[in-house]
């Protein structure tokens, strides 16, 4: 799942990270995400931070309740959140960084959950 309020960027990563063979629900809250989330199967979340209404860290903690074992990457490109919410956090990757990146942490992501 990614999840992002500006729909140019939630769009454009979720297709590059469909073409690597992934499917992607997309949601442009934290509400819509929790929604999601709740309803259907998920293997990793890509979660901005900087959202209206609910920011991602708040988003993280909410996941966490519902299901602890899906890993959560912080995809930001600005605010890094306090230390006690970086911990809901399994990576960090930069709206700045290649695909490569993210794909590379979404597939050690997965499979550090999957070895867990």
């Amino acid at each position: 799942m990614c999840v992002d309020d500006e729909p140019l960027v939630l769009a454009s990563w979720a297709e590059l990270i469909a073409s690597a063979g992934y499917r992607v629900l997309t949601a442009r809250s934290g509400f819509e995400a929790l929604r999601q989330f709740s309803s259907q199967m998920v293997d990793a979340v890509v979660l901005d931070y900087e959202m209206p209404g609910m920011n991602g860290g708040i988003v993280a903690a909410r996941i966490r309740r519902i299901n602890n074992e899906v890993p959560i990457i912080l995809h930001s490109g600005g605010a890094i959140p306090r230390a006690e919410e970086l911990a809901l956090f399994d990576i960090f990757v930069s709206k700045a960084e290649r695909l490569s990146v993210m794909l590379t942490a979404i597939e050690s992501a997965l499979a550090s959950h999957m070895s867990e």
